[in-house]
């Protein structure tokens, strides 16, 4: 967390860096600071600790845009010490055993692309109540209450595994420091159409925002 860029706090406004093997976020956030997101590779987090907070940002600055990099570098005595986010892309075999159903985090974590945790996690909670209100609201049996668990499953892994290749995607092409990469995010620049419509468009951003399948509360 730094003091925040004046233009990026007026407007609400918030920026991404992508190229060169880096991926970087800076925005406004709820306590008036702006925070920035800076993906690394696995392992190196001991390196830029060592090297102390006002190098970090010293780095990040290489990173970004003129006006960024200039209030950056002048706020780089300023930040809050960064913390380590271990980013595991992954889900288990089974989201059920007897009087057991698991779903969110537990039972699938999400990459950070295209923050799509706590929407996945609210979509299972969504599924669970359809599938388990109706029985528990009657009679439940334990089998019936363990049949309708195993359909929750069901129901949602196809689409959280669809939205798990999607996110693992853009960052094999952009965020790997090589001639293609480089060339793919020329391309798009020069086309005019940006990273997101380069990486698959307006339909890749859909399925981001409103998922693959329709989900509704409907008890």
């Amino acid at each position: 967390k730094l003091p925040p860029l004046p233009e990026m706090a007026e407007r609400v406004q918030a920026r991404a860096y992508l190229g060169r093997g880096h991926l970087m976020i800076g925005a406004p956030i709820y306590d008036g600071k702006m925070q920035m997101a800076w993906i690394i590779a696995k392992g190196s987090f001991g390196e830029i600790r060592r090297r102390g907070m006002p190098e970090c940002i010293e780095a990040m600055a290489r990173h970004a845009s003129p006006d960024l990099a200039e209030h950056l570098l002048a706020h780089k005595d300023d930040g809050v010490q960064p913390f380590l986010l271990s980013v595991v892309s992954d889900r288990v075999r089974e989201w059920t055993r007897p009087g057991l159903l698991v779903i969110g985090d537990a039972a699938h974590t999400m990459s950070p692309v295209g923050g799509q945790g706590l929407n996945h996690a609210i979509r299972d909670g969504v599924v669970a109540a359809n599938q388990l209100v109706p029985i528990l609201a009657g009679d439940a049996h334990p089998d019936a209450v363990d049949a309708a668990a195993r359909a929750v499953q069901a129901e949602r892994e196809p689409e959280v595994a669809a939205i798990q290749r999607l996110q693992a995607q853009p960052p094999k092409v952009f965020l790997r420091d090589t001639w293609w990469s480089a060339l793919a995010m020329e391309a798009g620049a020069l086309l005019g159409l940006g990273v997101a419509r380069v990486v698959g468009g307006e339909a890749l951003a859909g399925r981001f925002l409103f998922g693959l399948t329709d989900v509704k509360v409907a008890c």
